[in-house]
This record gives structure tokens, C-alpha cells and sequence, in this order.
């Protein structure tokens, strides 16, 4: 009979622990989010049931080929880049891998808002898609923006956090900018990814100075530093390498156009080290698809974004739902309540009175204590 009493108490200090869940805040999940979110807050990747390579259907949306091969110059400058990487293929495809899984998420960006798919291999040449790449000149993250740039597209610097460094918010920053530049150069790509490198300011005054009035402006033609003249030849070699691989005797990394990544909205501060350890992801991934917080936690004043693998969703959602505090997971249901032993019991009682918060919890749905 003192075996059944201790063994009932254990039970319902076990049960008394979960009622701590109540509160708990709840968080919300989509799968990779729209851009500007107003009045849907989901995006889904289009399903392909075929999960055909990534690098295919990338390639069959290409926009910027018609522009190519336009004069002799063109197709040089575009020659002269493929050899360089074809020097040295490892590189390449190195960049490619760590390519992934961000180009998945960029790619279906750039078709969702109706841009040139090569725009999603713009961070092989900015960054080689290295989200803590830095440039002496303090450009930042995938896209290489400048804080400049970054405030006047409404990315923010905060205390342990910094979007130009986030996956989702400077791929965001990026695109706009990038269609808006268009926009501002006569709807002409070459010209607007040049001004991307070298700045709107530099490149309008490169065109009024060398372009007449009555002339369309030739991005071949006109006065630019040497790294912003290079710059659209390393993309369009880059598209044609990926476009035709076999071609140039260059392998690409296997990828698919199958939905990796899930975006999850929390609301509270979330220790990444946690979420990780209790829902199974390696941490590794977990520091590579939220590089922008930069404590490994989620930050006041920030999005509050989580990018997690999307097979991993559910686990991360239930741990977000039910946060660890005192290195203790607050969660207790019928199986796990029924599995304590006496020691794991005890423990989970005095985290309860570390918290100092209790709740009427019906002792419903759980398990009869062993006779023995």
C-alpha cells in the first residue's frame, strides 16, 4: 500500500509538470513564406511529383539567353569566363553544393515573382553562396549587401541579429532591388546587375557622361570598373555551364526541385541549440539555415524566423510549441507520464517548483499505477 501512495504521487507530480505547458506560447509554420506577406501568409513550393533536377528546370526558364551572344565582345567575355571555370571544376562544384539548400528556395523566388531564373546563381558570384562572407568593403551575406543599401531596403541590425545574413529576408531585399534597378535602366538586365555591383549612382553617371541622349546604353560599351564588366559574363557563363554540363565536361551536384525547407514563425525567444537537440537536427544545419542570428537565438526586434528542413517540421513545431526552460523539456502526456521512473519523477517535480507556477490540471487519461 506505501508502494501504490509514493507510486501516485510520482504520477501526479509527473501530470502536474505538463499543466506548465498552458503557458506556453504557441507558434505558427509555413512552408518558405511569401515575400511581402498581406493577405495569404503561406507559400508552398509548386509540387512536381517527377522531382525533376533542380538544375533543368532552372535552366528551362532561363531569360537572360535571348540576350546573349549579341556581338563578338559578348560572346568573348562569356568564352573567357567558362575557361576560367572550367580550370577548375572542384571549385565550381563545391559552390554549387554549398549551394543547397538555399538555390532551391531562391529559384522558386525568382519564378513567384516572375524574374530570370539565372538570378538564383547570383550568389555563386557575390558570395559563393557563403551567408558570413564579407567584403572589405562590408558588403554581407549571399547577396553581398552593403548597410547602406541594406537600411534603404529594410533590412535591420539589431542586437544578435542581422538580415542582410538572413536566407529569407536578404533574398527578399535582393530581388526587389534587383527588379527595381530594371526598372530604372530601361527594363535592361545586363545594365541593371551591373549597377547592382557598382551602384545605380555610378552606373547613371557612366551613362550620361558616355551614352547621347537619343542612344539606347549598351552595357558592352560603356565605362565600368573591371570587376563590374566581368560580372554579367561570370553569370551568363556560369548559366550556360549549368545549361549544358556534359558541353564543357563539368558535373553538377545532384539536385531536385522537391520542397527542403520549412519557414516557422515563433514568438518567444528560442534557444536554436534546443529546438535542434530535441527535434533531431544536426546543428551544423541548423547554424547553416539561420545564420542570421548571431547568439543562436532567436533576437528581440527580429523576424523570428526559423528555417528548418522541411521533413523535420512537425518535431520542430512541437518543441517551439512546448520551449525547454531550467534544461528541462516542459511536456508530460499519457506515454511518458506512465514511463517515469521513480527518479525521472523526482526530477520533474523539482523543476516544477523551480518555475513556481502551478495550474489545475484533470488527473484524466492517466494510466492506473502499478500493485506491485
Amino acid at each position: 500500500m506505501k508502494t501504490l501512495k509514493n507510486s501516485n504521487k510520482l504520477v501526479i507530480g509527473s501530470v502536474l509538470f505538463g499543466c506548465l505547458l498552458v503557458s506556453c506560447n504557441a507558434s505558427s509554420a509555413t512552408q518558405l513564406p511569401l515575400a511581402n506577406q498581406e493577405s495569404n501568409p503561406r507559400y508552398t513550393f509548386p509540387h512536381n511529383h517527377t522531382h525533376a533536377s533542380l538544375w533543368q528546370d532552372m535552366s528551362n526558364r532561363y531569360a537572360l539567353k535571348d540576350m546573349a551572344n549579341r556581338n563578338a565582345e559578348q560572346r568573348a567575355e562569356v568564352q573567357k569566363q567558362i575557361k576560367i571555370l572550367q580550370k577548375n571544376p572542384q571549385a565550381l562544384y563545391k559552390k554549387l553544393k554549398d549551394a543547397e539548400p538555399y538555390i532551391s528556395y531562391i529559384y522558386h523566388e525568382t519564378q513567384k515573382r516572375r524574374l530570370p531564373a539565372e538570378l538564383a546563381l547570383l550568389p555563386v558570384v557575390e558570395s559563393g553562396f557563403n551567408p558570413h562572407a564579407k567584403s572589405h568593403a562590408g558588403a554581407l551575406g549571399l547577396w553581398q549587401i552593403m548597410p547602406s543599401t541594406g537600411t534603404h531596403l529594410g533590412l535591420v541590425d539589431v542586437k544578435d541579429y542581422d538580415s542582410r545574413k538572413d536566407v529569407i529576408a536578404s533574398t527578399d531585399a535582393a530581388l526587389t532591388y534587383l527588379a527595381k534597378l530594371r526598372q530604372s535602366f530601361q527594363n535592361d538586365w545586363f545594365i541593371a546587375l551591373a549597377a547592382y555591383n557598382w551602384g545605380p549612382g555610378n552606373m547613371k553617371k557612366t551613362i550620361k557622361q558616355g551614352v547621347k541622349w537619343y542612344k539606347r546604353a549598351n552595357y558592352w560599351e560603356l565605362k565600368m570598373p573591371q570587376e563590374t564588366k566581368q560580372y554579367v559574363p561570370k553569370l551568363l557563363a556560369l548559366a550556360e555551364i549549368i545549361r549544358n554540363p556534359a558541353q564543357y565536361n563539368m558535373q553538377l551536384p545532384v539536385m531536385t526541385t522537391k520542397p527542403v525547407l520549412a519557414s516557422i514563425q515563433v514568438k518567444d525567444r528560442i534557444d536554436l541549440k534546443a529546438v535542434a537537440k530535441s527535434s533531431g537536427i544536426d546543428m551544423d544545419t541548423m547554424k547553416k539555415l539561420n545564420p542570421g542570428y548571431t547568439k543562436l537565438a532567436t533576437a528581440k526586434n527580429a523576424p523570428n524566423m526559423l528555417l528548418v528542413p522541411a521533413h523535420k517540421e512537425r518535431e520542430v513545431l512541437r518543441v517551439v510549441k512546448h520551449p525547454q526552460r531550467s534544461g528541462v523539456m516542459l511536456a508530460a502526456n499519457k506515454s511518458n507520464v506512465a514511463g517515469q521512473s521513480q527518479n525521472d519523477s523526482a526530477d520533474l517535480l523539482k523543476a516544477i517548483l523551480k518555475q513556481g507556477k502551478w495550474a489545475v490540471l484533470a488527473l484524466t487519461n492517466v494510466p492506473p499505477a502499478s500493485q506491485g
